[in-house]
């Protein structure tokens, strides 16, 4: 599935209308479910109402996940196979993420926000919501992370 925000936008609208035209299971994300909402039905897309801005509404457009979940230590088991090395998986304090990140290139407000949602992670306050859609991809951990670092 692709999920397309600003559908009612110049490039959006191109960018949803080319993936539906090749097939594709599109879901757009508009501001208000009335007029903009309608068209894209009618070309069988599935619409989301959300405000780029509304956290909250955002979240329940649409959850993603892999085919299994994945602690820190599968990943550093996952890495280690893919460059022949060992990998330990070390926990950073959180208040090391904002900085390591903005030295990354990352802006000071995805920073501040991906600390926050690493916390509510952490914390046990962003989990899966049952009676959302979820869709699980089928492609495991190595074989992602094999052309990432010129494994194969």
């Amino acid at each position: 599935m692709f999920v397309v925000l600003g559908a009612s936008g110049n490039t959006g609208k191109v960018v949803a209308g080319a993936l539906l035209a090749q097939g594709k299971t599109v879901r757009v994300v508009t501001r208000t479910g009335d007029a903009t909402a309608q068209p894209w039905k009618d070309k069988g897309a599935e619409v989301a109402v959300a405000d780029v801005e509304d956290r909250t509404a955002l979240e329940r457009v649409v959850q993603l996940a892999g085919p299994r979940e994945y602690s820190p230590r599968d990943v550093a088991v996952a890495f280690a196979r893919v460059v022949g090395k060992p990998v330990v998986a070390q926990q950073q304090p959180e208040e090391s993420m904002a900085p390591a990140l903005l030295a990354a290139g990352m802006t000071p407000e995805w920073s501040r926000l991906f600390q926050e949602l690493t916390h509510g992670v952490n914390s046990g306050r962003v989990a899966w919501e049952d009676g959302h859609s979820m869709w699980r991809g089928e492609t495991d951990m190595e074989a992602v992370l094999a052309p990432l670092v010129g494994g194969e």
